[in-house]
């Protein structure tokens, strides 16, 4: 890809070249063509010679990124390994392309870029660290009202947990290292967050072609404070540093979760840093560490140890720590209460720095024969480093004394820095330290890609030899047997399904036999005098609704009730637009509200214990003479409540009265002991 200005609307030139060798040019395209051709055809690289080309002012280049598919990595041809950049022209020149020098048009100067990039010249940009996070929410949509609320927050929590654990198979399976931290509930779980140690393409694959509706999941890469880049093929040489007595040695804590918490201290057990971020990467936790030291030490509170920690522990080559068991919330307090902090911890910070006092105090007694030997500070701190490592006492003494004769022996004239000054040196070594760390694990994860590069290559062409020997073969045996071979499967299949709808439609057969036995008797019973009752197995709007789909509720029908608890009025209203002749409860009561509406709408309501109710899932009888008699004795009950409301209104009319009374007679009976007649008066 490639143009000659950089502004809004931009026209530049592309030539791509796919996986059979064929190329295909355009001479002029936008910046939404160029991406809709780069998705459709998902191109394992997509280079320019100036990212600003494609890349607007209102965004970044991770955002730019984002808009491309997971595989296709951005490269900046002309970049070179220590961040500067050279003429396009040069570098075709140089390796062949255009051995003339002229400049080119920009549809041979994208050409010529390809060819570069197919030669391993370029610089890949990674605004990404190389790890993924996924978070699994719950769904949306959740209706409002007491109990339907909790039935929905019941259902989204078994949602949640049912696909947290449909990722954790998954990622298993993909052999993908990884730390899973879900939020369980009652139900199931309210939250679910993994972060895996391996490249958002490599997790999209190990997903793909799985739903996880109505879930809401979230596939994120965390960005890099400061992007990075690599080249295609080149090998970067490891810089290789011994330990070096300057160093800033540091003992850190971690706490892995959806917040982690970090506790750093120095090899004397002093505070050096305490802090907690939310969905913090390893790349991050690197960035943030250097700022104080390495690392010759990682700490966890729980066992076993989280696959973060033991991944942070293999970058920096350090020792690990953590308890046998569990520690007690009791446990973590008392070990946090040996350092003094001024401010108060959240619970992350808190269990990072229990784990660092758990590390501390199993290796305090050594330290302190340590400093016993009255070393200089360095000395001592690299026999410390020694005694972490796994050697003994006097074999940390011995190295250290060692490695600080031969550093001694090195120096030609001493000279005084500022405090400043070794502040710097030493960070300055931290980051060589940690560069060194960085660039074996890069070589490692080359050295496995390039393997993998060889057998997939070897694959291809094992796949593209029987793909010949496929077309070349005529033998009609062998695609008669494959045939045969397909048709008794299918054959098997459909035998198996034959056999289960013949069993399923066996027990339909059984069930509604049955089903027509209840009816028949409970008809039997309406022809000798028995009226028929619907039953409402809950009083809720559902199951309301459900009754009036499939049994007709209506006008002038009797109704049996079987739990009347958990509706309220608005679920009482439906019921009466109904307009039954008559509502019968079987365990329970009616809630206070709901019996008001009814009491309104002249609707009676009765427990049925009484009256001989015959029933069962589905159908009720109730006898005439029992049905006559339940209504004379619920006007019985109307009489006695509208007749106590009677006697209750006069009574509150007569205390209204004898209140009013009161006050007028408490007017009329002043007092005029005090009253002092007016000067007019007086005269």
């Amino acid at each position: 890809m490639s143009s000659t200005a950089r502004q809004e609307g931009v026209k530049v030139a592309a030539s791509a070249c796919f996986s059979d060798g064929t190329r295909k040019e355009w001479s002029e395209l936008n910046r939404s063509k160029l991406l809709k051709i780069v998705r459709k055809h998902r191109f394992t690289y997509m280079g320019t010679d100036n990212p600003g080309e494609v890349i607007s002012e209102a965004e970044t280049l991770a955002d730019f990124c984002d808009r491309l598919p997971v595989e296709t990595q951005f490269v900046h041809v002309n970049l070179t390994n220590i961040g500067t950049t050279v003429s396009v022209q040069s570098l075709l020149t140089q390796y062949n392309i255009n051995p003339s020098g002229r400049k080119l048009s920009p549809v041979k100067t994208a050409r010529g870029l390809v060819d570069l990039i197919r030669l391993g010249i370029g610089m890949i940009l990674e605004p990404y660290e190389n790890e993924t996070l996924i978070r699994v929410g719950r769904p949306s949509g959740t209706k409002k009202g007491g109990w339907s609320q909790s039935r929905y927050q019941r259902l989204n929590e078994e949602v949640v947990a049912r696909e947290a654990n449909k990722i954790n198979e998954l990622l298993i399976r993909a052999n993908l290292q990884f730390d899973s931290h879900i939020q369980d509930t009652k139900y199931g779980a309210k939250m679910a967050r993994f972060h895996i140690f391996s490249t958002r393409m490599n997790v999209e694959e190990a997903l793909s072609n799985q739903s996880f509706y109505p879930a809401k999941i979230k596939i994120w890469s965390p960005k890099k404070n400061l992007v990075t880049y690599r080249a295609i093929s080149q090998e970067t040489q490891v810089i290789d540093l011994r330990l070096r007595p300057g160093l800033r040695r540091i003992i850190v804590g971690i706490d892995p979760g959806m917040t982690t918490g970090v506790a750093i201290i120095n090899l004397s057990g002093n505070i050096v840093a305490i802090f907690s971020k939310k969905n913090l990467s390893k790349g991050q936790l690197i960035t943030d560490i250097a700022k104080y030291g390495v690392p010759v030490l990682i700490c966890s509170d729980v066992s076993p140890t989280p696959t973060f920690v033991s991944k942070m522990a293999s970058t920096y080559n350090a020792n690990i720590i953590s308890p046998d068991v569990m520690l007690r919330k009791e446990d973590k307090r008392s070990l946090s209460n040996l350092f003094s902090i001024t401010r108060k911890l959240d619970s992350h910070e808190r269990d990072a720095l229990s784990a660092v006092a758990y590390a501390y105090k199993r290796l305090e007694e050594n330290f302190s024969k340590v400093e016993s030997e009255d070393l200089p500070v360095r000395e001592t701190e690299l026999a410390k480093t020694f005694l972490i490592r796994g050697l003994s006492v006097k074999e940390s003494l011995a190295a250290a004394t060692k490695i600080s004769i031969e550093k001694h022996d090195q120096i030609i004239e001493e000279k005084d820095y500022h405090e400043k000054d070794l502040e710097l040196v030493g960070r300055v070594n931290n980051l060589l330290e940690q560069l060194t760390e960085s660039q074996n694990i890069i070589r490692n994860l080359r050295a496995h890609a390039a393997t993998m590069e060889a057998q997939k290559i070897k694959l291809n062409e094992r796949m593209k030899k029987l793909e010949r020997q496929i077309r070349r073969s005529n033998d009609e045996n062998i695609r008669d047997s494959l045939r045969t071979e397909i048709v008794q499967d299918k054959d098997r299949i459909i035998k198996n399904f034959e056999r289960t709808i013949s069993d399923l439609q066996r027990e339909r057969g059984v069930s509604n036999d049955r089903i027509n036995d209840l009816e028949e008797m409970l008809w039997v019973t309406i022809d000798k005098g028995g009226l028929p009752i619907k039953i409402l197995q809950k009083f809720s709007n559902d199951a309301i609704q459900r009754l009036v789909q499939e049994r007709n509720l209506g006008p002038g029908d009797i109704v049996l009730i079987i739990d009347p608890t958990g509706g309220g009025p608005q679920t009482a209203e439906k019921l009466v637009n109904c307009k039954p002749d008559f509502v019968f409860l079987e365990n329970h009561n009616f809630p206070s509200q709901a019996s008001e509406t009814f009491y309104k709408a002249k609707i009676p309501v009765l427990r049925a214990d009484k009256y001989g109710i015959i029933r069962t899932n589905y159908l009720g009888v109730i006898n005439q003479v029992n049905y006559l008699h339940a209504k004379e004795e619920y006007q019985e009950i109307i009489k006695e409540r509208e007749e106590e409301r009677r006697t209750a209104k006069i009574l509150q009319t007569i205390e209204d009265y004898k209140y009013e009374r009161a006050k007028e007679l408490k007017d009329e009976n002043k007092n005029y002991d005090d009253y002092e007649p007016m000067e007019d008066e007086q005269s």
